[in-house]
């Protein structure tokens, strides 16, 4: 099968996508007191987080993943 690659295509979904994605002001102000240092996009799938809200993704991902670089500090990169 081919995959799709539309760019103005988009995706609801239950699941926090990860990589590259915003928030409005009112989210922010809500989670922003007790972020965590690390596994972040765990903590923000956990269901105390979730509350019933869902993201919306592009069907054409616009970012890139090096994995050696960022809040990790590359802890499973090379493994």
């Amino acid at each position: 099968a081919e995959l799709a690659y539309n760019p103005r295509t988009i995706h609801r979904t239950d699941f926090f996508p990860g990589l590259g994605w915003m928030l409005h002001r009112k989210l922010w102000t809500e989670l922003s007191g007790k972020w965590p240092l690390l596994y972040w996009d765990d903590w923000m799938r956990h269901p105390d987080q979730v509350k019933g809200r869902h993201s919306i993704r592009p069907e054409k991902s616009r970012t890139a993943n090096f994995g050696e670089l960022g809040v990790s500090k590359g802890m499973y990169y090379k493994k």
